[in-house]
């Protein structure tokens, strides 16, 4: 499998306009949070599906401030987008996110709306977007058992509804 040409070309695009958003995002002398992911999706029922793409978020809100922005990059071998946009916190339990971007399509624009909502142990998260490629959403629902370990529930398109049983590492500071 791999990339084909143009999905190296584009990984690689994708990957300095990452780069490029990481080095603008730290010159706001502000602590920012991010994390790369390397994610591997197929289909049971058809394992040519089989395809790796890299995603990174990003953002910033300062602790007290109701108001900061986040970054989402994605890309594949035969797709991409990357948008950012305005976060606002109304209260410790809720966080709200607005966006644009593009993609790689023949109607490039891309939009976002997000919803986080936080209580105790349970997560929900809702993440939708609207672009030249048609609709997407994400539903997670969570609760923190341990520090690596976090089932739920998630609904996703294309990927349908799934029992969501992650293991986090424990993550290492970059310095």
């Amino acid at each position: 499998m791999g990339f084909n040409i143009n999905g190296k070309r584009n990984f690689i695009k994708f990957l300095i306009f990452t780069i490029l958003i990481i080095l603008i995002s730290n010159r706001t002398y502000c602590q920012n949070s991010f994390f790369v992911e390397y994610e591997n999706r197929f289909s049971v029922s058809n394992f040519i599906n089989y395809r790796p793409s890299v995603n990174i978020y990003g953002f910033h809100l300062e602790e007290g401030r109701k108001l900061g922005f986040y970054y989402w990059a994605s890309a594949n071998s035969t797709w991409g987008e990357a948008y950012g946009g305005l976060m606002i916190n109304p209260a410790k339990w809720i966080l709200l996110g607005f966006g644009a971007g593009l993609e790689t399509c023949k109607t490039p624009y891309r939009f976002n709306t997000f919803l986080f909502l936080y209580e105790r142990k349970f997560r929900l998260i809702q993440w939708y977007e609207y672009g030249g490629t048609g609709f997407w959403y994400y539903v997670l629902l969570d609760y923190y058992l341990t520090k690596t370990f976090r089932p739920g529930i998630l609904l996703e398109r294309y990927y349908g509804f799934v029992f969501y049983s992650p293991f986090f590492r424990p993550m290492a500071a970059l310095s």
